[in-house]
């Protein structure tokens, strides 16, 4: 009895040679580099979504997954070099940013800033 949460990261300049780590209800599940995706199985409950680099990381996610279900995330920097800059000293938990895919598998969510 699995789920499957699938993270996806696209282009963009801002973080460019650098990893994001994933965690799934505290625990890290993996790394994700730009242009790419990590899909890790999970049991069927609610889980918290967050991505972090360094000390800044990204909104709270929550997912409520069923056996056999599954979920696409987008994880990304919203922000330019000088929005970034702000965000990692003023508000380190903006910093990067979690969103369910508009085209992937329907799923419950509830965003939070931690």
């Amino acid at each position: 009895m699995t789920a499957k949460i699938t993270f996806h990261r696209g282009g963009g300049w801002m973080d460019i040679f650098r990893a994001y780590r994933l965690m799934v209800t505290g625990e890290e599940v993996g790394r994700i580099k730009r242009h790419s995706r990590l899909t890790v199985e999970v049991t069927p409950t609610q889980h918290m979504l967050r991505a972090s680099i360094d000390w800044c990381g990204s909104n709270l996610l929550y997912v409520d997954l069923s056996d056999g279900g599954s979920v696409e995330v987008d994880v990304f920097n919203p922000n330019g070099p000088f929005r970034g800059q702000g965000k990692m000293i003023r508000t380190p938990g903006e910093y990067l940013e979690l969103r369910l895919r508009e085209d992937g598998p329907e799923s419950e969510q509830k965003q939070d800033t931690p």
